[in-house]
């Protein structure tokens, strides 16, 4: 973004910015703009733990913003851990989504972030399933039916990885979540319309769901628009589907994108942009990135090395739906507010 010089009124008496951009024969070029048009008005950051059950999830839209530019990880499965002699799995990494939604100043929504227990998260023996993250709106209620919520932008998270081998949990998607590793029986991952089936099939007791990763008996499916399925062994369980274009979502957008992670590593697009060092230190790992999935070790821990996923939020009152060009050109001109 070129440097901004000042407020002023064009020839019609029309409030505009004037912009200085650059000197061509040592004269120097003015672009104006609408006043009120792609403006930054600040960044919110979440890297704790937030169910989307909760009213500890409740994120009120600040005064005048009409856009919000997302980006979201879901959070790494258990790895399946066992101090034994046997080898051990990691658990499968979180997804990743970013996506602009449209929204009204004074709206409530649901910012969902997931870990090993919470958000669609399944509970099992040896390994959880992690949950989602992202972006829903619903009540505070948790014992409401899980269609009262509506999902906008979902990240899906990691599976289960099975115990007393070496076959990891499913990536949370992206897309669909990635099925666990190892023979069947095995949990699949979640996709946009249906959960990922567990295993044994078909009694149904292990597979995914809307918002829910399947039951596990030894690993469970990871949490996400609909949930991976859960495993009894030998496989590993599945990981959750991630979400993009729920309502009020600008789909297809240029920025719009989705990526589910590969073994225990979060994709790419999860880490390699240019604000992603405002999420500073992971707060379960630190020294590994956000939406790692659990690594295998004969050890007792089943979060070891595993990360949680995050949600960042950048938000515009401008007219138009902003693009990613209307950020500040450097880390030092976000206003950021950890949530």
């Amino acid at each position: 973004m070129p440097f901004k010089s000042t407020l002023t009124t064009d020839n019609n008496g029309k409030q505009i910015e004037v912009y200085f951009s650059r000197k061509i024969g040592g004269e120097l070029q003015e672009a104006m703009k609408d006043f009120g048009d792609e403006v930054y008005e600040g960044t919110f950051v979440f890297k704790l733990p937030r169910h989307f059950k909760s009213s500890s999830a409740n994120w009120t839209v600040p005064s005048k913003v009409k856009w919000i530019m997302v980006r979201t990880c879901g959070s790494g499965g258990e790895a399946g851990n066992y101090p034994n002699s046997f080898p051990d799995s990691n658990g499968g990494a979180g997804g990743y989504a970013q996506g602009i939604m449209q929204v009204t100043a004074g709206q409530v929504l649901k910012v969902a972030v997931g870990t090993n227990s919470n958000n669609g998260y399944s509970p099992a023996s040896y390994a959880n399933g992690s949950g989602f993250s992202g972006i829903l709106t619903g009540p505070d209620s948790p014992t409401d039916p899980v269609f009262s919520w509506t999902a906008h932008i979902l990240a899906g998270g990691g599976g289960g990885g099975a115990i007393n081998n070496s076959n990891a949990g499913g990536a949370g998607g992206g897309p669909s979540g990635s099925p666990g590793n190892g023979p069947t029986p095995r949990g699949s991952g979640g996709t946009q319309s249906s959960g990922g089936l567990g295993s044994p099939h078909p009694t149904g007791y292990y597979d995914g769901s809307f918002l829910q990763g399947g039951n596990g008996g030894d690993a469970g499916g990871g949490g996400g628009y609909y949930g991976g399925g859960g495993s009894t062994g030998p496989g590993a369980a599945g990981g959750g589907s991630g979400l993009i274009n729920g309502p009020g979502m600008q789909y297809p957008n240029p920025f719009a994108l989705w990526a589910g992670g590969s073994g225990r590593s979060a994709s790419p697009y999860a880490t390699n942009f240019y604000e992603y060092p405002l999420l500073g230190q992971a707060p379960v790992s630190p020294n590994q990135p956000f939406g790692s999935g659990g690594s295998g070790a004969n050890i007792s821990n089943r979060s070891y090395n595993r990360n949680n996923g995050y949600v960042i939020i950048h938000c515009f009152s401008s007219n138009f739906i902003p693009q990613t060009t209307d950020l500040p050109d450097n880390l030092g001109g976000y206003t950021v507010t950890m949530g």
